[in-house]
């Protein structure tokens, strides 16, 4: 089933671009564009501006903008309003303050964390290993730094063992 029927399509400020109310960024060719994932989760896509300028876009803003109107200052950000980062659907974003939104944030701790590199499981194995700290580093591939924090608990703080 063709899930571009009754999808409403609007431009892209000045340019040749359009975004859908589901998310989709569309280029000049009429293609539906890929989006590519930042590391915190935030989904862009490039857009060409001309002559070659390349532009790197959050798709929601592209879609705040299109649905919503103009951020109404430079400070708004495109809110998430269920917190996820990857649903730009019109109906799931609005503009907010930069400090509205960070008091909305989440913190995500432990393996939900975006740039969590261990789990709980690893952390506990390295507060009860007795192996050197630079032998435990390269083992799981991270800071000997990182393995004094793990051991004095100043970072996992929320893990019991």
């Amino acid at each position: 089933m063709d899930k571009s029927i009754n999808v409403e399509w609007r431009r892209v400020r000045d340019t040749r671009y359009f975004v859908s109310e589901n998310g989709d960024v569309k280029g000049p060719s009429g293609r539906i564009l890929k989006q590519k994932s930042k590391k915190e989760g935030y989904l862009f896509v490039t857009i060409c501006l001309g002559a070659g300028v390349l532009k790197y876009e959050h798709t929601s803003r592209l879609v705040c903008a299109a649905f919503h109107g103009p951020a109404p200052s430079d400070t708004c950000h495109a809110d998430h309003m269920n917190r996820n980062r990857k649903d730009n659907r019109a109906a799931n974003l609005r503009w907010l303050e930069a400090a509205q939104n960070r008091a909305l944030r989440v913190y995500q701790s432990g393996e939900t964390n975006w740039n969590a590199k261990l789990t709980a499981d690893q952390i506990r194995e390295i507060r009860k290993s007795q192996s050197r700290r630079t032998d435990l580093a390269a083992r799981y591939g991270i800071s000997i730094r990182y393995i004094n924090d793990i051991k004095r608990r100043v970072v996992w703080k929320h893990l019991t063992d």
